[in-house]
């Protein structure tokens, strides 16, 4: 009865050793199988690190903020950022910019839910973008050209916009009493017509504007890159870098990089395996040596008892 028990707990001990780190080997080159799919949308394509969405899980990029979604059936790419909704026109992963649209503003709505084009710390402008100012709810009966427009919701009440300059606040003072302002980033090539109405401002604001998104690891990405890796975080820490490699997640690189993939374990899984096939060893040949020294002396004594 022993001797079964100790055969079937050293089975166990085996399929445990060796299953749980080729599992664990598994469930990295699932990551490294995932980040390796660009996100494809439309006209924005092969789009990897940092942004995620699609067929690309979270640890596929640098922070959750980042995340792409390819709207149906129209193949047109989405982005959100706290409550402000965008369309991106496209990205440029070699400058690392983005050209957005916001889309959850009508600009001649003249409502208090308007606000401004707001981005987080890891977006900057370029030089090639700037504001324009919006004015709404401004005393009765003030004029500012033709750059005026009549609100879609109270045809009774109207709004300015213009590019605010140190002289344009001394000529019209009266800007200060208006109730609400807010900025539109468009580009600076796109002139507005100073009598264009809010068509002229609906132009500008549909042919969007550039930013640049800020990839703190950018180095430590290419050292990744560089070791055949795929750029990514840590599932549980969402903001730490980590290299997704064929063969498990590192800190910086893939070490063991092989340059045709044809070894199925590499460091390090195959530390793993190797350290488990080795613990099995050890286990088992102190098994065989109880039972030679208590088992097999005991299984003796009983049967020549009874002889």
């Amino acid at each position: 009865m022993d001797h079964h028990v100790l055969s079937l707990l050293t089975i166990s001990i085996f399929f445990f050793l060796t299953t749980s780190p080729l599992s664990h080997c598994q469930e990295e080159g699932t990551k490294f199988s995932l980040c390796s799919r660009p996100y494809t949308c439309g006209k924005v394509s092969n789009i990897y690190y940092p942004f995620w969405g699609q067929n690309r899980p979270s640890y596929c990029a640098s922070t959750v903020q980042l995340k792409l979604n390819c709207e149906e059936p129209n193949q047109q790419t989405n982005f959100q950022l706290d409550s402000q909704n965008f369309t991106v026109l496209k990205i440029d992963a070699l400058y690392e910019t983005m050209r957005l649209v916001r889309t959850d503003i009508v600009y001649d709505d003249c409502s208090s839910d308007l606000t401004n084009t707001s981005l987080s710390s890891i977006f900057k402008f370029p030089e090639t973008v700037h504001n324009v100012t919006v004015f709404y709810g401004c005393p009765s009966g003030f004029s500012f050209g033709e750059r005026n427009f009549t609100c879609k919701n109270d045809r009774t009440q109207f709004g300015f916009y213009a590019e605010m300059t140190d002289e344009l606040s001394a000529e019209f003072p009266e800007l200060e009493q208006c109730e609400l302002r807010i900025h539109v980033p468009i580009f600076r090539e796109f002139s507005l017509v100073s009598d264009g109405g809010i068509d002229s401002l609906k132009e500008a604001a549909s042919r969007g504007f550039d930013v640049y998104y800020s990839v703190t690891d950018g180095k430590k990405c290419r050292t990744c890159e560089e070791s055949k890796g795929f750029c990514g975080s840590m599932e549980i820490s969402k903001n730490q870098f980590a290299c997704h490699c064929s063969d498990g997640s590192e800190d910086l690189e893939c070490y063991a990089y092989s340059a045709n993939h044809s070894s199925m374990f590499s460091y390090p899984c195959y530390i793993f395996v190797y350290i488990s096939l080795v613990s099995y060893s050890i286990v088992r040949a102190w098994f065989s040596d109880y039972l030679k020294r208590v088992v097999r002396p005991k299984t003796w004594n009983t049967k020549h008892k009874f002889t």
